[in-house]
C-alpha cells in the first residue's frame, strides 16, 4: 500500500529516472551518429584518390568500351604507315616528268583526268567565299579536265542508280558527313579521278601527279598525315582494289562509337580509311601511292594544294 505522504517523493524519483534514462538513450544515439560520421569521413578520405582516378579515367573507359579495338589499331598502325611514308611521292617524282611528258602520258595512265568536288547544291554563290574562290582556282588550272560538282541530290541519285543495295545504309547514316564520306569512295570506284574537299585550293596543275601514278603503276593515291591517312584528297583508277576494299568495309563499320566525332571518323572518315588500308595485304598496298607531306601542303615551295579553314562538320566533341 502506497503511503500518501511519500507520493510526491515517489513521483519525483520516477520522473528523474525517466528523464535520466531518456538522456542516456539520446546520448548513446548522438555518440553513435558521431561515430558513424567519423567513419564515413575517414572512409571518404581513403577512397577519394581512387575516386579521382576513376573520374579521370571515365571518359577513356567510356570511349574504350565503344571504340577500344579501332583506336588500338590506329595506335599501332602509326609506325607501320610511317614506313610507307618513306617511299611517298615527293617533288622529285613530279619534277622528273616535264609538262609535255605528263600531257603525253594521259593516254596510258590509270587515273582519268576527272576532278570531283562535293557541295550541297550546284550554286557556287552558296559556298563560303573562300571556298568558291578555291573551286574556281582549281577549275582554271584544269581547263582540259572534267570538273564534276556533286550535290546532295545528284549523289543520292548516283547511289540509287548504280548501287541500290547500298541505298538503305546510305540513308540510315545519322550524320550528313557520313554520306559524303561514303559517296566519295563509290564515286572514285565508279568513275576514277581525283577527289578534293572544297576547303583545299589548287596551287598548280595535278596533271604531273596523275602522270607519276601512271609511271609507277599506282591505281590509288592517299595523303599521309601525322596520325594516318586522310580522305580529303584521294585519287583512284576506276574499279581500283583500294576503293573496293573501302566500300566492302562500310557495312561492317556502321555503328555508334561512343561520340559523334568518333562515329564519323571510324565508320566512314579518315580513321576508317587508315584502318582499312592497314588491313590490306602487301600486294594490295603496293598499288597505292602515298602523297608525301611536301606535296600535300606543308612545303610552300613544292606543295600542290593549300588547305583552307574548314571542318564545318565538327561538333563540340
Amino acid at each position: 500500500r502506497l503511503d500518501l505522504p511519500c507520493l510526491p517523493q515517489f513521483l519525483a524519483t520516477l520522473l528523474g529516472e525517466t528523464f535520466q534514462n531518456h538522456f542516456k538513450k539520446h546520448e548513446r544515439r548522438r555518440l553513435g551518429a558521431h561515430q558513424l560520421l567519423s567513419y564515413l569521413h575517414s572512409t571518404m578520405r581513403r577512397l577519394l584518390p581512387y575516386a579521382l582516378v576513376v573520374l579521370a579515367l571515365a571518359p577513356f573507359l567510356y570511349v574504350g568500351l565503344f571504340a577500344g579495338k579501332e583506336l588500338g589499331s590506329l595506335f599501332f598502325m602509326h609506325r607501320r604507315i610511317s614506313r610507307h611514308n618513306e617511299h611517298a611521292l615527293g617533288p622529285s617524282d613530279l619534277l622528273e616528268i616535264s609538262p609535255a611528258a605528263a600531257k603525253a602520258s594521259l593516254d596510258s595512265h590509270t587515273v582519268p583526268t576527272i576532278l570531283h568536288r562535293m557541295w550541297r547544291e550546284d550554286d557556287l554563290n552558296s559556298m563560303p567565299p573562300r571556298w568558291k574562290k578555291a573551286f574556281q582556282k582549281c577549275e582554271a588550272l584544269h581547263g582540259d579536265w572534267d570538273i564534276k560538282l556533286w550535290t546532295d541530290a545528284s549523289t543520292r541519285a548516283f547511289i540509287t542508280d548504280y548501287y541500290p543495295n547500298f541505298l538503305n545504309l546510305y540513308d540510315s547514316y545519322p550524320y550528313k558527313i557520313q554520306r559524303v564520306d561514303a559517296a566519295r569512295y563509290f564515286i572514285l570506284y565508279h568513275y576514277g579521278g581525283i577527289y578534293m574537299d572544297l576547303d583545299i585550293r589548287c596551287l598548280r596543275s595535278l596533271t604531273p601527279l596523275v602522270g607519276a601514278m601512271g609511271r609507277f603503276n599506282k591505281t590509288a593515291l592517299l595523303p599521309a598525315t601525322g596520325i594516318g591517312l586522310s580522305n580529303d584528297f584521294m585519287a583512284s583508277a576506276p574499279r581500283s582494289d583500294t576503293m573496293r576494299a573501302l566500300i566492302e568495309e562500310l557495312p561492317r563499320s556502321n555503328r555508334f562509337y561512343g561520340l559523334p566525332y568518333l562515329t564519323v571518323m571510324l565508320s566512314t572518315g579518315s580513321s576508317f580509311l587508315s584502318i582499312v588500308y592497314d588491313r590490306m595485304s602487301e600486294d594490295e598496298q603496293s598499288t597505292v601511292a602515298i602523297l608525301g607531306a611536301s606535296l600535300y601542303g606543308h612545303d610552300k615551295e613544292h606543295r600542290l594544294v593549300r588547305h583552307l579553314p574548314g571542318g564545318s562538320w565538327h561538333g563540340a566533341d
